[in-house]
C-alpha cells in the first residue's frame, strides 16, 4: 500500500498511526510526509477553476456547455483552454441540457399563394420577423405558447400564454411586437400555414400594419428553423425540469426564461457570444 492510500485509509478511521504503518509495512515518516503536503499550484489553480466552472454553471441553472463556460470564463479574465474546462466539468459531472439538431422533413404539398419570401437572413432588425405556436404542458392540460423572435438579432420581441390555441392568441402576441418595436415599417412576418395564421382577421392585422407574409410550405418546417430550434432550447432547457400544475405556473416560468434570462442573460455563438439584447444595442 501506498503512502497517499494509506492516509486516505487511517484519516477517516481515525486508527492508531503507528500500529497501522507497522501492520502495513510502510514507514510512519512517509505517512506524515503525506498528510502535511501542500497543495500544488496546479492542483489550487484546479481547485480554484472547478469552483469558478461549478458557479457559472449553476447562475446559467445547467443550460451552459464547455464551450459557453470557457468563453464566460475567457470574459471574465482566466486564461483557460476549452478543453481543461471539458475535463474539470466531467470531473464534477456537470452536463449541459442536450439539444438534439432539428432534422427537417419533406412534402410536395403547398399553397400556390402562400410563398416563402426569405432567400436570405435579414441583415438588421425589424426586417423579418418569425412566430409560432408551440404546446407547454401542465397537469391541468396544455398551454400554448405564441412568440414571435426577430431573425437578426434572435430576440423574443414578443410572447403570450393562452389555454386555447385562438388567432386572438396569435393577434395579441403580434400587437405587442408592434408596440414593443415602436410600429416598424415593412417588415416581412414568416409563420407556418397553420389556420390561425391563415385565417382572414389575421391577415387583415398584418396589411393593417404594412406587413409582408411570408410562409412555411407544408411539411417544411427547417423554414422556420430559428424559431423551431428556440422553441426546442426552452423545452429542453427549462419547460421539461418542470412539472407545472396549472397555467399560472407555466406563465410565471416561460416569464422567466425569455425576460430574466434569455433575452437578457443567454448569450449566442452565432451572435459573437452577446445575448440577443447586448447584440440589438451594437447593431443598431
Amino acid at each position: 500500500m501506498s503512502a497517499a492510500d494509506m492516509a486516505q485509509t487511517i484519516q477517516p478511521l481515525a486508527l492508531n498511526v503507528r500500529l497501522s504503518c507497522q501492520l502495513l509495512d510502510v514507514p510512519e515518516s512517509s505517512y506524515y510526509e503525506r498528510i502535511n503536503r501542500h497543495p500544488s499550484k496546479t492542483q489550487l489553480r484546479r481547485q480554484y477553476l472547478s469552483l469558478k466552472i461549478s458557479q457559472l454553471f449553476n447562475a446559467n441553472r445547467g443550460i451552459y456547455g464547455a464551450p459557453k463556460i470557457h468563453h464566460l470564463l475567457l470574459k471574465q479574465g482566466e486564461k483557460v483552454g476549452l478543453k481543461l474546462v471539458q475535463k474539470l466539468m466531467k470531473q464534477l459531472q456537470l452536463k449541459s441540457v442536450v439539444i438534439k439538431k432539428f432534422k427537417p422533413g419533406y412534402s410536395l404539398s403547398d399553397h400556390i399563394n402562400r410563398k416563402n419570401l426569405i432567400q436570405t437572413e435579414p441583415t438588421k432588425k425589424n426586417k423579418v420577423w418569425s412566430t409560432d405556436i408551440t404546446y407547454i404542458p401542465t397537469q391541468q392540460g396544455w398551454a400554448y405558447l405564441s412568440t414571435i423572435m426577430d431573425r437578426y438579432t434572435k430576440k423574443v420581441i414578443a410572447w403570450d400564454l393562452g389555454k386555447r390555441m385562438t388567432v386572438e392568441l396569435v393577434q395579441r402576441t403580434l400587437n405587442k411586437a408592434i408596440k414593443s418595436q415602436d410600429y416598424p415599417e415593412a417588415v416581412i412576418l414568416h409563420s407556418d400555414q397553420g389556420s390561425q395564421y391563415t385565417s382572414l382577421e389575421y391577415e387583415e392585422l398584418l396589411k393593417y400594419y404594412g406587413m409582408t407574409h411570408s410562409f412555411s410550405r407544408r411539411g417544411y418546417p427547417y423554414h422556420n428553423a430559428s424559431l423551431e430550434s428556440w422553441h426546442g432550447h426552452l423545452k429542453r432547457e427549462w419547460v421539461y425540469q418542470f412539472k407545472y400544475k396549472n397555467f399560472e405556473e407555466a406563465y410565471q416560468s416561460i416569464f422567466w426564461y425569455i425576460e430574466a434570462f434569455y433575452n437578457s442573460k443567454r448569450i449566442h455563438q452565432s451572435l459573437g457570444y452577446l445575448t440577443p439584447n447586448q447584440f440589438e444595442k451594437v447593431s443598431a
